[in-house]
């Protein structure tokens, strides 16, 4: 920043009307700063007051029911499983082809 301002100061300093010229350079970078001010206390603003809906209308209970069946507090302990013995499994039948269907 003190790069860009130094030569900028210099050729003010050496032009008519010096004093002209700082007050409108003055008058530029103090509306930035108010601008970027405001623009920052309202930015915050809109932050706190989104966290304080937020936290108001939380629900206590979730909108959907738990596809589980249990409670949202309860722990879930599955039963371990047993070795599986030959033969003992379920049946998977696939289904037969039907001919006359598929030269249709």
């Amino acid at each position: 920043m003190k790069r860009i301002m130094s030569p900028m100061l210099f050729l003010l300093a050496n032009t008519p009307d010096v004093e002209r010229n700082l007050k409108v350079l003055m008058s530029v970078l103090q509306a930035t700063t108010d601008s970027v001010q405001n623009i920052k206390s309202g930015i915050d603003n809109i932050q706190a007051t989104i966290m304080k809906m937020s936290n108001a209308t939380a629900p206590i209970h979730p909108l959907w029911p738990n596809p589980t069946g249990q409670e949202s507090g309860t722990d879930v302990k599955p039963e371990p499983a047993g070795p599986v013995e030959s033969g003992t499994g379920p049946v998977i039948q696939m289904p037969t082809a039907n001919p006359s269907s598929a030269s249709s």
